[in-house]
Protein backbone atom coordinates (compact mmCIF):
# COMPACT_ATOMS: atom_id res chain seq x y z
CA UNK A 1 0.00 0.00 0.00
CA UNK A 2 2.89 2.38 1.10
CA UNK A 3 4.81 1.67 -2.72
CA UNK A 4 1.47 2.37 -4.42
CA UNK A 5 0.86 5.81 -1.92
CA UNK A 6 4.34 6.88 -3.18
CA UNK A 7 3.09 6.29 -6.94
CA UNK A 8 0.10 8.38 -6.96
CA UNK A 9 1.85 11.24 -5.26
CA UNK A 10 4.52 11.49 -7.83
CA UNK A 11 3.03 11.81 -10.47
CA UNK A 12 0.27 14.39 -9.25
CA UNK A 13 1.20 17.74 -11.25
CA UNK A 14 4.07 20.04 -9.41
CA UNK A 15 3.56 23.40 -8.67
CA UNK A 16 6.14 24.57 -6.55
CA UNK A 17 8.35 26.88 -8.36
CA UNK A 18 11.42 28.12 -6.60
CA UNK A 19 14.95 28.07 -6.29
CA UNK A 20 16.13 27.25 -2.93
CA UNK A 21 18.57 29.05 -0.79
CA UNK A 22 20.62 27.10 2.26
CA UNK A 23 22.01 28.76 5.32
CA UNK A 24 25.41 27.76 5.33
CA UNK A 25 26.36 26.38 8.56
CA UNK A 26 28.27 28.30 11.24
CA UNK A 27 26.72 31.64 10.27
CA UNK A 28 22.76 32.11 11.65
CA UNK A 29 22.22 35.45 12.84
CA UNK A 30 25.31 37.38 11.78
CA UNK A 31 25.32 40.17 9.97
CA UNK A 32 27.55 40.04 7.13
CA UNK A 33 28.86 43.28 5.40
CA UNK A 34 31.14 41.43 2.47
CA UNK A 35 31.95 38.13 1.29
CA UNK A 36 35.52 37.29 -0.51
CA UNK A 37 37.83 34.75 -2.05
CA UNK A 38 41.18 33.99 -1.23
CA UNK A 39 42.32 31.58 -3.60
CA UNK A 40 40.33 28.48 -2.60
CA UNK A 41 39.61 30.11 0.64
CA UNK A 42 36.16 31.71 1.40
CA UNK A 43 36.16 34.73 4.20
CA UNK A 44 33.57 37.00 5.31
CA UNK A 45 33.18 39.95 7.24
CA UNK A 46 30.88 40.46 10.21
CA UNK A 47 29.43 43.62 11.81
CA UNK A 48 26.82 42.79 14.54
CA UNK A 49 25.07 44.39 16.82
CA UNK A 50 26.90 47.57 19.69
CA UNK A 51 29.55 46.84 16.59
CA UNK A 52 31.23 43.76 17.48
CA UNK A 53 32.93 41.93 15.19
CA UNK A 54 34.40 38.88 13.91
CA UNK A 55 36.28 37.17 10.56
CA UNK A 56 34.01 33.97 8.80
CA UNK A 57 36.53 31.56 6.76
CA UNK A 58 35.75 28.37 5.01
CA UNK A 59 37.89 25.88 3.44
CA UNK A 60 34.95 23.27 2.39
CA UNK A 61 33.66 26.31 -0.59
CA UNK A 62 31.09 27.90 2.32
CA UNK A 63 29.31 24.51 3.30
CA UNK A 64 31.04 25.23 6.89
CA UNK A 65 32.11 28.34 8.56
CA UNK A 66 34.18 29.09 11.54
CA UNK A 67 35.35 32.05 13.19
CA UNK A 68 39.11 33.11 12.68
CA UNK A 69 41.68 33.97 15.75
CA UNK A 70 43.34 36.84 14.63
CA UNK A 71 45.68 37.92 17.88
CA UNK A 72 43.92 41.17 17.69
CA UNK A 73 40.85 42.47 19.49
CA UNK A 74 38.33 43.05 16.85
CA UNK A 75 35.21 45.60 16.09
CA UNK A 76 32.56 45.60 13.18
CA UNK A 77 33.80 44.87 9.72
CA UNK A 78 32.44 47.17 7.67
CA UNK A 79 34.85 46.39 4.52
CA UNK A 80 36.88 43.74 2.75
CA UNK A 81 39.55 43.55 -0.20
CA UNK A 82 41.69 41.20 -1.87
CA UNK A 83 44.60 41.46 -3.59
CA UNK A 84 46.71 38.13 -4.67
CA UNK A 85 47.27 35.96 -1.41
CA UNK A 86 45.76 39.33 1.23
CA UNK A 87 42.76 40.07 2.25
CA UNK A 88 42.48 43.29 4.38
CA UNK A 89 39.54 43.88 6.79
CA UNK A 90 38.75 46.95 7.33
CA UNK A 91 37.11 47.48 10.94
CA UNK A 92 34.76 50.03 13.28
CA UNK A 93 37.21 51.19 15.62
CA UNK A 94 40.33 48.91 15.17
CA UNK A 95 41.73 50.14 11.72
CA UNK A 96 42.99 47.47 9.31
CA UNK A 97 43.54 43.98 10.09
CA UNK A 98 44.99 41.85 7.01
CA UNK A 99 46.81 38.32 6.08
CA UNK A 100 49.17 38.08 3.56
CA UNK A 101 49.09 34.27 3.65
CA UNK A 102 45.31 33.16 3.40
CA UNK A 103 44.84 33.83 7.13
CA UNK A 104 47.44 31.46 8.64
CA UNK A 105 48.83 34.78 10.28
CA UNK A 106 47.20 38.80 10.72
CA UNK A 107 48.21 42.07 10.87
CA UNK A 108 46.87 44.96 12.28
CA UNK A 109 47.82 49.46 11.69
CA UNK A 110 45.68 52.22 12.56
CA UNK A 111 47.01 53.33 10.01
CA UNK A 112 47.18 57.22 10.57
CA UNK A 113 48.62 56.78 14.01
CA UNK A 114 45.59 57.27 15.85
CA UNK A 115 44.52 54.77 18.19
CA UNK A 116 41.06 53.85 18.06
CA UNK A 117 40.67 54.50 14.25
CA UNK A 118 37.88 53.12 12.06
CA UNK A 119 38.72 52.14 9.08
CA UNK A 120 35.09 52.32 6.91
CA UNK A 121 36.15 51.57 3.56
CA UNK A 122 38.96 49.81 2.11
CA UNK A 123 39.17 48.92 -1.62
CA UNK A 124 42.55 47.60 -4.08
CA UNK A 125 43.61 47.69 -7.77
CA UNK A 126 46.59 46.03 -8.25
CA UNK A 127 49.07 46.05 -5.36
CA UNK A 128 47.40 48.61 -4.38
CA UNK A 129 45.11 49.04 -1.31
CA UNK A 130 43.07 51.95 -0.24
CA UNK A 131 41.79 52.86 3.06
CA UNK A 132 39.32 55.32 4.20
CA UNK A 133 39.30 56.77 8.15
CA UNK A 134 36.81 58.16 10.01
CA UNK A 135 39.67 60.20 11.84
CA UNK A 136 41.96 62.87 10.32
CA UNK A 137 45.69 63.13 12.08
CA UNK A 138 47.55 66.50 11.36
CA UNK A 139 49.58 67.23 9.60
CA UNK A 140 48.47 64.46 7.00
CA UNK A 141 44.73 65.83 7.20
CA UNK A 142 43.29 63.39 5.12
CA UNK A 143 40.78 60.39 5.80
CA UNK A 144 42.94 58.24 2.47
CA UNK A 145 46.41 56.01 2.91
CA UNK A 146 47.13 53.65 0.78
CA UNK A 147 50.04 50.96 0.76
CA UNK A 148 52.04 49.40 -2.06
CA UNK A 149 54.09 47.16 0.11
CA UNK A 150 51.58 44.60 1.39
CA UNK A 151 50.90 46.93 4.44
CA UNK A 152 54.89 47.27 5.62
CA UNK A 153 54.13 51.08 5.01
CA UNK A 154 50.75 53.43 5.01
CA UNK A 155 51.06 56.74 2.68
CA UNK A 156 48.78 59.36 2.79
CA UNK A 157 46.69 59.82 -0.54
CA UNK A 158 45.05 62.65 -1.71
CA UNK A 159 41.91 63.05 -3.76
CA UNK A 160 41.86 66.79 -4.39
CA UNK A 161 38.53 68.75 -4.68
CA UNK A 162 36.61 65.32 -5.67
CA UNK A 163 36.15 64.48 -2.24
CA UNK A 164 33.89 61.15 -2.81
CA UNK A 165 33.07 59.20 -0.50
CA UNK A 166 33.69 55.14 -1.78
CA UNK A 167 30.45 53.01 -1.62
CA UNK A 168 31.85 50.10 -3.92
CA UNK A 169 34.78 49.51 -6.23
CA UNK A 170 35.30 47.76 -9.98
CA UNK A 171 38.32 46.85 -11.70
CA UNK A 172 38.06 46.67 -15.61
CA UNK A 173 41.18 46.15 -17.59
CA UNK A 174 43.41 49.46 -17.13
CA UNK A 175 40.94 51.23 -15.19
CA UNK A 176 39.31 51.16 -11.73
CA UNK A 177 36.25 52.52 -11.04
CA UNK A 178 34.49 53.75 -7.65
CA UNK A 179 30.54 53.99 -7.55
CA UNK A 180 30.40 56.83 -4.89
CA UNK A 181 28.41 59.57 -2.70
CA UNK A 182 29.10 61.62 -6.05
CA UNK A 183 28.37 59.34 -8.65
CA UNK A 184 31.18 57.19 -10.35
CA UNK A 185 34.79 58.00 -10.34
CA UNK A 186 37.88 56.70 -12.24
CA UNK A 187 41.48 56.32 -11.83
CA UNK A 188 43.93 54.89 -14.34
CA UNK A 189 46.78 54.11 -11.79
CA UNK A 190 45.38 51.67 -9.60
CA UNK A 191 43.59 54.46 -7.77
CA UNK A 192 46.32 56.92 -6.61
CA UNK A 193 45.10 59.54 -9.08
CA UNK A 194 41.07 60.02 -9.44
CA UNK A 195 39.53 62.00 -12.10
CA UNK A 196 35.19 62.34 -11.89
CA UNK A 197 32.92 62.49 -15.22
CA UNK A 198 30.06 64.98 -15.34
CA UNK A 199 27.46 62.22 -14.11
CA UNK A 200 24.45 63.87 -15.56
CA UNK A 201 21.16 61.86 -15.58
CA UNK A 202 21.55 60.49 -11.63
CA UNK A 203 18.46 60.84 -9.44
CA UNK A 204 19.12 62.40 -6.57
CA UNK A 205 17.87 61.92 -2.65
CA UNK A 206 15.69 65.27 -1.28
CA UNK A 207 18.54 66.89 -0.55
CA UNK A 208 19.85 66.77 -4.13
CA UNK A 209 22.96 64.54 -3.57
CA UNK A 210 23.67 61.83 -6.12
CA UNK A 211 25.15 58.58 -4.93
CA UNK A 212 25.67 55.02 -6.71
CA UNK A 213 26.17 52.21 -4.42
CA UNK A 214 27.56 49.23 -7.11
CA UNK A 215 29.02 48.70 -10.15
CA UNK A 216 29.69 46.72 -12.79
CA UNK A 217 31.20 47.16 -16.56
CA UNK A 218 29.81 44.99 -19.64
CA UNK A 219 30.47 45.67 -23.53
CA UNK A 220 32.07 49.11 -22.41
CA UNK A 221 28.54 50.18 -20.68
CA UNK A 222 28.39 50.85 -16.60
CA UNK A 223 25.70 49.72 -15.00
CA UNK A 224 25.10 50.81 -11.40
CA UNK A 225 22.64 50.59 -8.37
CA UNK A 226 21.23 54.33 -7.65
CA UNK A 227 18.15 55.30 -5.68
CA UNK A 228 15.12 53.87 -6.49
CA UNK A 229 17.11 51.77 -8.73
CA UNK A 230 19.26 50.97 -12.01
CA UNK A 231 21.20 53.17 -13.65
CA UNK A 232 23.67 52.71 -16.84
CA UNK A 233 26.15 54.68 -19.02
CA UNK A 234 27.11 54.05 -22.55
CA UNK A 235 29.76 56.81 -22.17
CA UNK A 236 32.16 56.13 -19.22
CA UNK A 237 29.69 58.38 -16.51
CA UNK A 238 29.61 61.36 -18.14
CA UNK A 239 25.48 60.69 -18.77
CA UNK A 240 23.44 58.32 -17.05
CA UNK A 241 20.20 56.76 -18.04
CA UNK A 242 17.97 55.33 -14.61
CA UNK A 243 15.30 52.88 -13.95
CA UNK A 244 12.84 53.49 -10.94
CA UNK A 245 12.06 50.23 -10.03
CA UNK A 246 10.28 51.57 -6.55
CA UNK A 247 13.21 51.22 -4.53
CA UNK A 248 12.95 53.11 -1.19
CA UNK A 249 15.71 56.24 -0.53
CA UNK A 250 17.22 53.57 2.36
CA UNK A 251 16.79 50.60 -0.27
CA UNK A 252 19.65 50.08 -3.18
CA UNK A 253 21.74 47.78 -4.98
CA UNK A 254 24.33 46.72 -3.10
CA UNK A 255 26.55 44.29 -4.87
CA UNK A 256 26.92 42.73 -8.46
CA UNK A 257 27.98 39.69 -9.73
CA UNK A 258 28.02 37.61 -13.25
CA UNK A 259 28.53 33.77 -13.81
CA UNK A 260 26.99 32.36 -17.03
CA UNK A 261 25.80 35.07 -19.18
CA UNK A 262 23.47 36.30 -15.98
CA UNK A 263 24.09 39.37 -13.59
CA UNK A 264 22.84 38.87 -10.07
CA UNK A 265 22.41 41.80 -7.36
CA UNK A 266 21.97 41.98 -4.42
CA UNK A 267 19.53 44.54 -2.37
CA UNK A 268 20.11 45.81 1.16
CA UNK A 269 17.10 47.80 2.85
CA UNK A 270 16.41 47.39 6.75
CA UNK A 271 12.88 47.68 6.40
CA UNK A 272 13.31 44.28 4.52
CA UNK A 273 10.96 45.88 1.49
CA UNK A 274 11.96 45.03 -2.37
CA UNK A 275 14.94 43.54 -0.78
CA UNK A 276 17.12 40.49 -1.43
CA UNK A 277 18.93 38.84 -4.78
CA UNK A 278 17.50 39.65 -7.67
CA UNK A 279 19.25 38.24 -11.73
CA UNK A 280 18.91 39.66 -15.01
CA UNK A 281 19.77 38.56 -18.26
CA UNK A 282 19.66 41.43 -20.16
CA UNK A 283 21.86 43.87 -18.35
CA UNK A 284 19.13 45.11 -16.01
CA UNK A 285 16.39 45.64 -18.67
CA UNK A 286 14.24 42.65 -16.68
CA UNK A 287 14.86 41.46 -13.23
CA UNK A 288 13.82 38.28 -11.49
CA UNK A 289 13.41 38.17 -7.54
CA UNK A 290 15.01 34.80 -6.21
CA UNK A 291 14.23 34.81 -2.37
CA UNK A 292 12.93 31.45 -1.98
CA UNK A 293 14.82 29.69 0.95
CA UNK A 294 15.75 33.71 2.43
CA UNK A 295 14.11 35.00 5.52
CA UNK A 296 10.71 36.10 4.99
CA UNK A 297 12.13 40.12 4.61
CA UNK A 298 15.66 39.49 3.45
CA UNK A 299 18.69 42.42 3.05
CA UNK A 300 21.47 41.50 1.76
CA UNK A 301 24.52 43.02 1.68
CA UNK A 302 26.65 40.60 -0.27
CA UNK A 303 27.03 38.24 -3.54
CA UNK A 304 30.21 36.15 -4.48
CA UNK A 305 30.29 33.09 -6.82
CA UNK A 306 32.66 30.54 -6.04
CA UNK A 307 33.01 27.16 -7.68
CA UNK A 308 29.03 25.94 -8.65
CA UNK A 309 27.76 27.97 -6.17
CA UNK A 310 26.39 31.71 -5.43
CA UNK A 311 26.58 32.76 -2.16
CA UNK A 312 24.35 35.81 -0.73
CA UNK A 313 25.91 37.67 3.17
CA UNK A 314 22.85 39.02 4.49
CA UNK A 315 21.75 41.55 7.34
CA UNK A 316 21.88 39.36 10.56
CA UNK A 317 20.62 36.11 8.86
CA UNK A 318 23.78 34.61 7.82
CA UNK A 319 25.57 33.09 4.66
CA UNK A 320 23.11 31.78 2.21
CA UNK A 321 24.08 29.32 -0.73
CA UNK A 322 22.33 28.22 -3.77
CA UNK A 323 24.02 26.09 -6.44
CA UNK A 324 24.32 28.28 -9.68
CA UNK A 325 22.55 25.11 -11.80
CA UNK A 326 19.83 26.35 -10.63
CA UNK A 327 19.83 29.76 -11.74
CA UNK A 328 21.82 29.48 -14.45
CA UNK A 329 21.63 28.19 -17.99
CA UNK A 330 24.56 26.13 -19.30
CA UNK A 331 22.81 24.33 -21.90
CA UNK A 332 24.05 21.63 -23.82
CA UNK A 333 27.82 20.92 -22.66
CA UNK A 334 28.95 18.32 -25.41
CA UNK A 335 27.30 19.84 -28.27
CA UNK A 336 25.00 16.36 -29.35
CA UNK A 337 21.67 16.29 -29.91
CA UNK A 338 19.56 15.95 -27.10
CA UNK A 339 16.06 13.71 -28.15
CA UNK A 340 14.18 12.79 -25.10
CA UNK A 341 13.79 13.87 -22.06
CA UNK A 342 15.93 11.94 -19.52
CA UNK A 343 16.85 12.74 -15.63
CA UNK A 344 20.14 10.65 -14.70
CA UNK A 345 21.48 8.39 -11.22
CA UNK A 346 22.11 10.63 -8.94
CA UNK A 347 26.27 10.32 -8.34
CA UNK A 348 27.59 10.21 -5.83
CA UNK A 349 25.28 7.57 -4.57
CA UNK A 350 25.01 6.68 -1.87
CA UNK A 351 26.39 10.28 -0.70
CA UNK A 352 26.52 12.68 2.43
CA UNK A 353 25.47 15.67 2.28
CA UNK A 354 25.17 16.21 -1.58
CA UNK A 355 25.16 14.58 -4.84
CA UNK A 356 24.75 15.67 -8.26
CA UNK A 357 21.80 14.71 -10.02
CA UNK A 358 21.66 15.72 -14.36
CA UNK A 359 18.59 15.84 -16.41
CA UNK A 360 18.42 16.07 -20.52
CA UNK A 361 16.17 18.55 -22.36
CA UNK A 362 14.73 17.79 -25.94
CA UNK A 363 13.02 21.25 -26.64
CA UNK A 364 12.23 24.51 -24.78
CA UNK A 365 10.26 23.63 -21.59
CA UNK A 366 9.65 24.36 -18.18
CA UNK A 367 11.32 21.20 -15.92
CA UNK A 368 10.89 21.03 -12.19
CA UNK A 369 13.42 19.04 -10.42
CA UNK A 370 11.98 17.71 -7.12
CA UNK A 371 13.00 15.61 -4.11
CA UNK A 372 10.25 12.88 -2.13
CA UNK A 373 11.10 11.49 1.20
CA UNK A 374 9.95 7.50 1.16
CA UNK A 375 6.82 8.56 1.71
CA UNK A 376 6.06 10.73 -1.30
CA UNK A 377 6.21 13.68 0.46
CA UNK A 378 7.95 16.64 -1.39
CA UNK A 379 10.95 17.57 0.62
CA UNK A 380 12.58 20.38 -1.99
CA UNK A 381 11.68 21.77 -5.43
CA UNK A 382 15.70 21.72 -6.90
CA UNK A 383 14.48 23.82 -9.61
CA UNK A 384 11.20 24.95 -11.66
CA UNK A 385 11.67 26.81 -14.88
CA UNK A 386 12.36 27.26 -18.92
CA UNK A 387 15.51 25.39 -19.89
CA UNK A 388 16.73 25.50 -23.49
CA UNK A 389 17.60 22.00 -25.19
CA UNK A 390 20.63 20.44 -23.97
CA UNK A 391 22.18 18.30 -20.66
CA UNK A 392 22.01 20.06 -17.19
CA UNK A 393 22.86 19.26 -13.55
CA UNK A 394 21.92 20.42 -10.48
CA UNK A 395 22.81 20.13 -6.59
CA UNK A 396 21.01 19.01 -3.60
CA UNK A 397 22.21 19.17 0.10
CA UNK A 398 20.58 16.64 2.24
CA UNK A 399 22.32 18.33 5.17
CA UNK A 400 18.79 18.59 7.43
CA UNK A 401 18.17 15.45 6.62
CA UNK A 402 18.43 11.79 8.41
CA UNK A 403 19.71 8.83 6.32
CA UNK A 404 17.42 7.00 4.33
CA UNK A 405 16.16 6.27 1.13
CA UNK A 406 14.85 9.43 -0.81
CA UNK A 407 13.41 10.20 -4.64
CA UNK A 408 14.32 12.78 -7.44
CA UNK A 409 11.56 13.13 -9.96
CA UNK A 410 11.79 15.28 -13.36
CA UNK A 411 8.71 16.19 -14.81
CA UNK A 412 8.09 18.37 -17.55
CA UNK A 413 5.29 18.45 -20.65
CA UNK A 414 3.47 15.26 -19.16
CA UNK A 415 6.75 13.12 -18.98
CA UNK A 416 8.20 12.47 -15.43
CA UNK A 417 10.90 10.06 -14.18
CA UNK A 418 12.31 9.31 -10.88
CA UNK A 419 15.45 7.60 -9.78
CA UNK A 420 15.99 6.16 -5.89
CA UNK A 421 18.84 8.36 -3.77
CA UNK A 422 20.36 6.68 -0.62
CA UNK A 423 21.49 9.08 1.88
CA UNK A 424 24.13 7.49 4.70
CA UNK A 425 25.53 10.10 7.16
Amino acid sequence: MKKLLLLIILILPLNVSFCQWTLCNGTAGDNIKKIIKVNNTLFAGVANTSFAGRILKSTDNGANWDSVSTGFILSAIFDVTVTGNSVYFGTYERGVVWSTNEGLTWQQSFVNGINGNGVFNVISSGNIIITRSNTVNPPANTVYHYTSDNGANWLPLYIGTLGFIPNYSYNSDSLFFVASQKGVAISGNHGLNWSMPANNGLPAFPDGRISLFAMYMSNGNLYAGCIHGFAYSTDMGNNWVSTNMGFSDFCAFTDFKTANGVVFGSVANSAGANAGVYKTTNNGVNWTVMNSGLTSNPSVSSLIVSGDYLFAGSDYDGIFRMPLSLVTTTGNQNNEIVKEYSLSQNYPNPFNPETKIGFEVPKSSVVNVSVYDINGKLLETLSNQVYNPGKYEVVWNADKYPSGTYFCRMSSQGIGQTVKMLLIK
